[in-house]
């Protein structure tokens, strides 16, 4: 885009996000994606729209615009209320690839108790395996998830994963949470 972007324009472009008309929503999308980083803050905070349609095309753009800012707040919309959103959520995340996986990891971490963030987890990391290179780092997280108990087993294949995809500088602290989830989950 050649002039300069205003606040009030992602705004107005925001707005047309819920247009009854198809070709007006998917100017915005465009437009939006083409506008890049600066529209990222507006589109995580549409991430909590109430409206389901709102929150998907936001998630559709953020994985368009490929910028790793948006991937915290991705991951947190893997737990969405409507599936439609999550599977979004997930899709954009792979389309991220590395800049999506650390915190899809560190998420899957301190959270593997959650159905809807392990199946949505489950997707993305699917579809980063095809796309990226980054597909044996990601091969035994995926065997993690068809283990007896996967509560225990994903969050140590993620912080084993997170180690070597060399963002693993929190990893002691990491699995020190893995060891008390395990411990209370055992009664230890």
């Amino acid at each position: 885009m050649s002039q300069a972007i205003t606040n009030k324009d992602i705004h107005a472009l925001m707005i047309d996000l819920d247009d009854k008309d198809i070709k007006v929503r998917q100017h915005a999308r465009q437009a939006l994606t083409a506008i890049g980083p600066p529209a990222i803050p507006q589109l995580i905070n549409a991430l909590h729209d109430p409206r389901d349609q709102i929150r998907w095309q936001s998630a559709l753009i953020l994985g368009h615009i490929g910028d790793g800012a948006a991937a915290p707040d991705l991951v947190k919309s893997l737990e969405d209320k409507a599936l439609e959103v999550r599977w979004r959520a997930a899709e954009s995340l792979a389309d991220l690839e590395c800049q999506g996986l650390a915190p899809l990891l560190r998420t899957l971490i301190q959270h593997p108790e959650s159905p809807w963030l392990r199946e949505g987890a489950h997707h993305a990391l699917r579809i980063m395996m095809v796309k990226s290179d980054l597909g044996e780092l990601i091969k035994p997280v995926l065997k993690a998830f068809d283990a007896i108990e996967p509560t225990i087993t994903i969050p140590i294949a993620a912080a084993t994963a997170l180690q070597k995809l060399n963002q693993g500088s929190l990893w002691f602290n990491e699995m020190r949470i893995i060891c008390n989830v395990a411990f209370s989950k055992f009664g230890f």
